[in-house]
This record gives structure tokens, sequence and C-alpha cells, in this order.
């Protein structure tokens, strides 16, 4: 719940969406996170093989602009998005509209 007038933000991974980048990504996401967290141990190594996949199959089902009209679609005004490392990390931020009743949407 965001009051009228009010801000909020997100912080969410993402999947870089030059090339080389995607790339060194998958490799550190599915190969290196499993192996660094089976140094701590199985469950963590399994948090690790399960991470890259899922970020992945996340923003082919909800693309980042589809993300941001589902956020408009809400009342959330003057969205702005922040790719960060690379694109590996999304920030997203918006002010909810003052006039929130018109608005809802549901």
């Amino acid at each position: 719940m965001v009051k009228p007038g009010g801000r909020i933000a997100s912080l969410e991974f993402g999947v870089p969406s030059a090339l080389p980048l995607r790339a060194l990504w998958q490799l550190y996401t599915r190969a290196a996170l499993p192996v660094i967290g089976r140094l701590v141990s199985r469950d963590w190594q399994r948090v690790g093989g399960f991470l890259g996949p899922s970020i992945a199959g996340f923003y082919r089902e909800h693309p980042l602009g589809r993300i941001v009209g589902l956020w408009q679609q809400a009342g959330i005004e003057d969205v702005r998005v922040r790719r960060m490392s690379f694109g590996a990390g999304v920030v997203m931020s918006g002010t909810r509209a003052a006039d929130a009743a018109a608005a809802d949407v549901g």
C-alpha cells in the first residue's frame, strides 16, 4: 500500500541486456554461484543453482517494460528505472498518484 503522493521503490535482480555482459552473467549465475554456494552447504548450492535460471525466466515472462506498465496501471507515476551492476540489478521508483482513487486497480 502506498498513500497518495507517497513514494515506492524496489531493488531486484536483473539480466544484463548487452550480449557480452549477459554471457558473463549466465556463466556466473549458472556455474560460479552453485560452486560458491557448495562451499557453504548443499542447501546453498541448490540456492546458487536456482537463482540464475529463476531470474532469467522471470524476465522472459515479465519484461522490464511490462513491469513499468503494471506499476503505472496501479497508479504509480513518474516511474524511473535504473540498471546497476552492468544490468544485474534493477532499481525502480515512482510516486503514487495524488488522485489515487482514480487509479485504483481493484
